[in-house]
């Protein structure tokens, strides 16, 4: 793995800043750095909504983004074993991206301590 290669901050899509094309042990690290990082983010995320589901607040947002993860790792998967397909591809970046509007809305209900012990949704 090169994570030197992989990781340069300033590049275009699939290049180098020199505009050589990233090799394929700069993209085995970045591969490799995705799934590790993805699997501590199930873990926290999931035990975080898991233990929270049972707020009435936070009970909807709390459940939807348990579903997410799921989804989300149904759909890292698959793209892994049909060779990235591109639908799939969209599919797993929409779902992180819903699960950031989750984690949003869990912590503007959460920010709200009133709301919140009252069991109200904001």
């Amino acid at each position: 793995m090169d994570f030197s290669s992989g990781y340069s901050l300033i590049r275009g899509l699939g290049k180098l800043p020199s505009g050589e094309l990233i090799s394929r042990e700069a993209l085995t690290a970045i591969h490799w750095s995705h799934r590790n990082f993805a699997f501590v983010v199930f873990l926290f995320v999931g035990a975080t909504a898991w233990k929270i589901r049972e707020k009435p607040a936070l009970q909807g947002p709390a459940r939807l983004l348990l579903l997410l993860l799921c989804l989300q790792l149904f759909t890292g998967l698959t793209t892994i074993f049909f060779k990235w397909p591109l639908l799939i591809a969209v599919l797993h970046n929409g779902g992180a991206a819903g699960m950031v509007l989750c984690c949003v809305t869990l912590l503007v209900r959460t920010s709200h301590s009133k709301t919140l012990a009252k069991g109200y949704a904001v």
